[in-house]
């Protein structure tokens, strides 16, 4: 015994055992009772393959997938067949009028499309100021995302049930009707020019049950293609006998909102079935039909009317003996050498343009666009 105190192995050998006993120690009073149980499963340490920049993360050296291994595209999302996790949720915490809380982009910097129409979004955006319904805006966005144009909206109508709204209209402050659509412009089916604000290249069916469906607020007809409305027709199939020629009381220049505008301001002063004189309602008359019957003692002031045909087919000057005006009398139409159509349609007030007129003493003129006139109407009788 006392030659192994003597050797130094055996010193050695202690102190080393005490130091490690020591280290034990200060981890066995150095244990806190864990806060939470460890994680189920298996745990695979491996590299990240984010890049940090800044307070951003980035990835790009291929595909990214979410609920998926096998991504497909940049970044592929597979949604599970079960309750709540087959949705994804977007909530944008912007609460101003009109703000758009939640905005999806989709830009084409690179594309050769003109300027300001290469860039898209979609928008949920709230209520606008005196507004109590959301819209989804489908708009078009200028190249540096800092002005847009709504294109389309979908939005709350009626008491529930929204419907979809376009051009002027998906600004956010129409709503349109419960499963309906408002368009602001022209909508064209089997055309892709459509003139009107509804022009339907092919032939239109009402069908169903009901014996009600019809077309209503028909303007009487001005040529022998147009729609005759029921008082029309009545007047006609009474046996009528004339029409009264008579004169609006108001003056208006060429922009008469287009032929059925000027019918309409014709029906309003005097009653359905009267509208704008025009070229059909004179023919018939010269070639024996229904005559007409100026209501008038004498021709107070120049009246627009529509001969709907334009200038040049006849004459360029002199005069042209036109049709029956009165009894035993002719109304003579002096042609000047102007190039007119019924101021393109009645839709044109620039001065230097030229509608037809009728003279205060009977004469067939040329009128300037930009001049008001009172309208000369015809009233079947």
């Amino acid at each position: 015994m006392k030659h192994l105190f003597k050797n130094p192995l055996f010193y050695t050998t202690f102190l080393s055992l005490l130091a490690l006993g020591l280290i034990i120690a200060s981890y066995v009073f150095g244990w806190t009772t864990p806060t939470a149980s460890p994680p189920a499963g298996n745990i695979t340490l491996s590299s990240s393959q984010w890049t940090t920049s800044g307070t951003n993360i980035y990835y790009n050296g291929g595909n990214v997938g979410i609920g998926t291994s096998t991504p497909s595209y940049i970044l592929t999302v597979e949604l599970p067949d079960s309750g709540t996790l087959n949705k994804i949720l977007f909530n944008g915490l912007r609460s101003a009028n009109g703000a758009s809380p939640v905005e999806f982009r989709f830009g084409a910097p690179n594309s050769p499309a003109a300027t300001n129409k290469k860039n898209f979004s979609i928008n949920n955006k709230n209520a606008n100021l005196g507004y109590d319904f959301n819209s989804i805006q489908f708009r078009q966005q200028s190249d540096d995302w800092s002005t847009s144009i709504p294109i389309m909206s979908l939005t709350h109508g009626g008491s529930s049930v929204g419907g979809v709204a376009i051009g002027d209209y998906a600004i956010g402050t129409v709503s349109a009707p419960a499963g309906g659509l408002i368009v602001s412009g022209n909508v064209g089916i089997g055309t892709t020019t459509p003139s009107e604000k509804l022009e339907v290249a092919g032939n239109i069916k009402l069908s169903g049950s009901s014996p009600t469906y019809k077309i209503t607020n028909v303007v009487a007809p001005t040529a022998s293609s147009d729609v005759a409305t029921k008082g029309y027709v009545d007047a006609a199939s009474s046996g009528m006998k004339y029409w009264l020629i008579l004169q609006t009381s108001a003056s208006y220049n060429g922009n008469l909102g287009g032929y059925a505008g000027a019918n309409n301001k014709c029906a309003a002063e005097f009653g359905e079935g009267c509208v704008m004189l025009n070229g059909s309602i004179f023919a018939s008359a010269f070639e024996g039909g229904t005559p007409i019957v100026f209501g008038l003692s004498s021709l107070p002031s120049t009246g627009w009317w529509s001969p709907m045909y334009h200038i040049t087919n006849y004459p360029s000057s002199g005069t042209y003996d036109f049709l029956p005006h009165k009894p035993a009398e002719n109304m003579i139409g002096y042609w000047s050498n102007y190039n007119y159509s019924d101021c393109y349609a009645w839709t044109n007030a620039n001065q230097g343009n030229y509608g037809a007129t009728i003279s205060s003493y009977g004469g067939l003129y040329s009128g300037d666009c930009s001049l008001a006139r009172k309208i000369w109407c015809a009233c079947p009788k």
